[in-house]
């Protein structure tokens, strides 16, 4: 899926994965988005007030929390540098993992967490800002995804 920064997202309607819940989300994705906080995957209201994102921060991926922008933290590896990029994220409802093309990212605690309703939205939040970029194979599992998988998913894809 092509996005072109401008007012295109896929709205999901899937709101059952959560980050205080166990599950992960995989994803390839094709940005050289540079302004920050540009969403990839959001569940999250406008200004991110409560529900998660997953961003560009810093040409790496962030997941932003339930307190207006309030990074959670990013991955060691860059991502938004026009090339394609498997991602993972998985959570078991308290840590929270990155893995970006089959090696890990980074690992943090989920803390200050607050869920909401919202269904899933690719390259978009609530009501905007939009990223330009491409996003591929988007998968959502109701399971911590292991690294072996993690790094098969991106194996089978590359």
């Amino acid at each position: 899926m092509s996005f072109d920064g401008t007012d295109d997202y896929v709205n999901t309607g899937l709101s059952s994965f959560r980050l205080d819940t166990a599950g992960s989300i995989a994803f390839w994705v094709k940005s050289n988005e540079s302004t920050s906080y540009s969403p990839v995957i959001s569940r999250s209201t406008a200004f991110v007030t409560s529900g998660f994102q997953l961003d560009q921060q810093s040409g790496k991926i962030s997941v932003n929390r339930s307190s207006g922008y309030a990074s959670l933290f990013q991955s060691t590896a860059t991502v938004f540098d026009s090339t394609w990029h498997h991602v993972v994220l998985t959570t078991d409802g308290a840590n929270l993992a990155w893995f970006v093309d089959g090696l890990a990212s980074g690992v943090s605690t989920l803390v200050d967490y607050v869920d909401n309703a919202n269904g899933i939205r690719f390259m978009s939040q609530a009501s905007g800002p939009y990223t330009v970029g491409s996003l591929d194979e988007v998968r959502i599992y109701n399971r911590v995804l292991t690294a072996d998988e993690a790094k098969l998913l991106y194996n089978m894809g590359k």
